[in-house]
């Protein structure tokens, strides 16, 4: 059924309020607690040592989302979408609930207007410090930012094992690689290959447990550094949604370093969103805006990557879609 203009217009004005609806969600782990059985918002409240009312309201309002459904007789009852916020499951989507609604993310978004007034991202005006810099003051954030970065791995792991070709690669290097989940993925999977994350020193920091947590500390490295000066050598570069972070000239800097150290016959690969056609539906459009508050950066089309490549003495060798969202971009030595 069509839904009239004004009501879906009001569904898009309010929609920061389901978004921090499901941010509440996520950090009381109710998707954990409801994992054992139905449960009251009198019981939910004690179990999170929330309070009573604000909790029934709470869960309510997500009734309401559809994300939890509600029983008369036994309470509240978990669904299928309110899973997704498991933390105990492949694919959870807690980590992204929260960091996406927490600080560094949310209050660039709040100066959106004057991101494109400005052309300018707004995260040194709305957070003090620009996006990573912020992370690198605020320890507790850049944690669950990297954990949120280990979920959406998730999302194109199994596929990037499936179509990324190892068998003539020795060493690979996740640029920006946050704790390594993509790369790990892929050392699992070909033993013959070592790995290295590289990113920067407070990042590698907290890689170090969950490359131990994989079982791989003997073939994957962790190496801090900067990838506007240099990158480690390898015949296989991951970069996984590090370029919209970025301006162009700033990627092409990141680009030309991991020409400069391509073993002969390497690639590199861009894990990455692509924009489409304009009108075109899709997370590129939404992440695209969030890049313009937050970063700088931006989210591209193939042929802009096309011209990133040229710039920075590669080129462009093949596009794989994958059946998730995002798109495997490969380079070579130009």
């Amino acid at each position: 059924m069509q839904i009239d203009p004004p009501i879906a217009m009001i569904q898009m004005i309010t929609g920061y309020v389901v978004s921090q609806t499901v941010r509440a969600l996520a950090e009381l782990s109710i998707a954990d607690h409801l994992a054992h059985g139905p449960a009251t918002a009198h019981e939910l409240a004690s179990k999170t040592s929330a309070n009573q009312d604000a909790v029934a309201r709470l869960l309510q309002a997500a009734a309401s989302f559809g994300i939890v459904a509600y029983d008369r007789n036994r309470g509240y009852v978990s669904t299928p979408l309110l899973d997704t916020l498991r933390s105990d499951v492949p694919g959870s989507l807690r980590a992204l609930a929260i960091a996406q609604n927490s600080p560094g993310h949310w209050l660039p978004m709040g100066r959106l207007t004057e991101a494109v007034r400005t052309g300018s991202n707004q995260s040194a005006a709305a957070l003090g410090y620009d996006l990573f810099e912020y992370f690198a003051r605020t320890p507790a954030e850049a944690a669950i930012f990297t954990k949120m970065m280990e979920e959406t791995s998730e999302i194109v792991k199994a596929e990037a094992i499936r179509l990324i070709d190892t068998h003539s690669v020795t060493t690979m290097v996740d640029v920006g690689g946050a704790s390594g989940a993509l790369l790990c993925g892929l050392a699992a999977a070909n033993p013959h290959v070592k790995g290295i994350v590289f990113d920067a020193p407070h990042v590698v920091d907290s890689a170090i447990e969950h490359v131990r947590q994989q079982g791989l500390s003997d073939r994957v490295s962790l190496v801090a550094g900067d990838f506007f000066q240099s990158v480690p050598p390898a015949d296989l570069y991951l970069l996984k949604f590090i370029l919209h972070d970025w301006d162009d000239d700033a990627c092409i800097k990141i680009l030309s370093n991991c020409a400069k150290s391509l073993l002969p016959n390497g690639r590199l690969v861009v894990v990455t969103l692509l924009l489409g056609a304009i009108g075109e539906p899709g997370l590129g459009p939404l992440a695209d805006m969030l890049m313009l508050a937050q970063t700088g950066g931006k989210e591209r089309t193939v042929e802009e990557h096309e011209k990133l490549f040229a710039r920075s003495g590669l080129k462009l060798s093949v596009v794989t879609p994958t059946q998730s969202p995002f798109n495997l971009v490969e380079a070579v030595a130009a």
